[in-house]
């Protein structure tokens, strides 16, 4: 029996739609699923009996904005296209001369709280180039930190597939 004033949901969906993270990143759509939870009005509070899963997905457009602003000057004409298990980025660079440069990225989670890019190959330039690539990209990392969520999310793994991100975990609140 609930103590007065609480409320026990046996299972309860929340769904929260194009969520701009404070560094710009758009989420297209997080979905939580929770079960036994008990709820205080006054002062509102949640307490799981259990942590909630949750899944979320940033569609291929929401990262190509992001890379496009926060790249510098000199790399221009950027393409991102998410593929199954790798994130391609076709870029101008300028290097002396202006080179076109293809960087093959993967994504990996850090301490379960931040999501991070990396550079697996460039096809154009060596060494030198993929270096630039991946210092570009150490500015924006981590793209996605769960600091910046107003729920308490830890990342459990993360897919690339043709179009998008879909990410998976566990909230408490």
């Amino acid at each position: 029996m609930p103590e007065p004033n609480h409320v026990i949901v046996n299972e309860w969906n929340a769904s929260f739609f194009l969520i701009q993270t404070p560094f710009g990143l758009v989420i297209n759509s997080l979905h939580l699923k929770a079960e036994k939870t008990t709820i205080d009005p006054e002062p509102f509070s949640l307490q799981l009996a259990d942590p909630a899963t949750w899944e979320a997905f940033v569609e291929q457009a929401a990262v190509q904005m992001f890379v496009e602003n926060q790249i510098p000057d000199t790399i221009r004409e950027i393409k991102v296209e998410i593929v199954q298990d790798s994130i391609n980025v076709t870029a101008k660079v300028k290097v002396i001369v202006e080179i076109e440069a293809i960087a093959k990225c993967s994504m990996r989670i850090h301490d379960g709280k931040q999501l991070f890019v990396e550079v697996e190959s460039v096809s154009v330039g060596g060494a030198a180039v993929r270096n630039l690539v991946q210092q570009q990209l150490d500015k924006v990392n981590p793209i996605l930190d769960s600091k910046d969520l107003p729920l308490n999310l830890t990342f459990e793994r993360i897919e690339l597939r043709k179009g998008e991100i879909a990410m998976f975990g566990f909230a408490e609140p």
